[in-house]
């Protein structure tokens, strides 16, 4: 019987200085051993390997030099997690693009006005424009379940901005130490 996988969601604390983390956006760690959103080093290999995926919205500029239990942010931070992100409208991806890594683009598709201020939730966007087989932030696994199996491209534009499901393709190791365990 193989082994069971368990995921993971832990609280990492956040600096004070940090701007907005939107749920789903990819986080890295600082070297203070705080989290940020990974979209300042979109678009090109991350010098820093992702944390996790946030699961929650936290507001800039609210964390705290203090640890304490107000000023963390919870993180999806297994290495095998899984989770859904939109392709780009500028460069959509087809069937073709499974199992390959992309790069991520951290203002959203062409259009993108930013996080929803009411449901802080990221607008982070696979680059469908820069593919390889092993760089990149993210690889695709699969179309998700809510596109139909409708992996057609079309024309490029808002329209064919699809969900996919990816998996970090760098991930931090993050001994326990360094943050509190939720679950595991």
């Amino acid at each position: 019987m193989p082994a069971a996988e368990v995921l993971s969601i832990n609280a990492y604390p956040v600096s004070s200085s940090e701007g907005q983390i939107a749920a789903g956006d990819l986080c890295v760690l600082t070297s203070r051993n705080t989290v940020k959103t990974a979209s300042t080093a979109s678009g090109t290999a991350l010098a820093t390997p992702v944390v996790g995926v946030a699961a929650q919205f936290f507001g800039a500029n609210l964390g705290s030099t203090t640890i304490t239990n107000t000023n963390k942010c919870l993180i999806y931070d297994h290495p095998l997690q899984l989770y859904v992100m939109c392709d780009s409208s500028s460069g959509a991806v087809g069937s073709s693009g499974i199992g390959l890594s992309y790069f991520v683009s951290g203002t959203g598709v062409t259009g993108s006005t930013g996080v929803n201020t009411t449901l802080g939730r990221s607008v982070m966007a696979i680059s469908g424009a820069v593919q390889a087989s092993s760089a990149g932030q993210v690889k695709i696994i699969a179309l998700h379940p809510v596109e139909n199996n409708v992996y057609a491209t079309g024309a490029t534009g808002t329209a064919n901005v699809r969900k996919w499901i990816v998996q970090n393709m760098v991930h931090a190791f993050i001994p326990s130490r360094a943050v509190d365990v939720l679950t595991s």
